[in-house]
């Protein structure tokens, strides 16, 4: 997995090429367009596998623990 400009890749490590996981939906993509892309400094699986966590710079001197499961992206904490 990697963030990027587009949101959230999974990354083919045979060819290298990335495919768009979120945002997906037409609601998802208007979430994205209006809240813009956060600079995510740190992505980590749940040990189970079923949650992936993100940190983001969303906020002015201040990040937001994200996690993403099969809801979408929720704030953590």
């Amino acid at each position: 997995m990697a963030w990027s400009d587009q949101g959230l890749l999974e990354l083919d490590i045979n060819t290298a090429e990335g495919t768009l996981i979120w945002p997906q939906t037409p609601e998802e993509q208007e979430v994205f367009k209006q809240q813009g892309p956060f600079s995510v400094s740190a992505l980590a699986f749940h040990l189970e596998g079923t949650q992936l966590y993100g940190v983001a710079t969303d906020q002015p001197q201040a990040s937001t623990l994200w996690v993403y499961d099969d809801t979408g992206w929720n704030v953590a904490c």
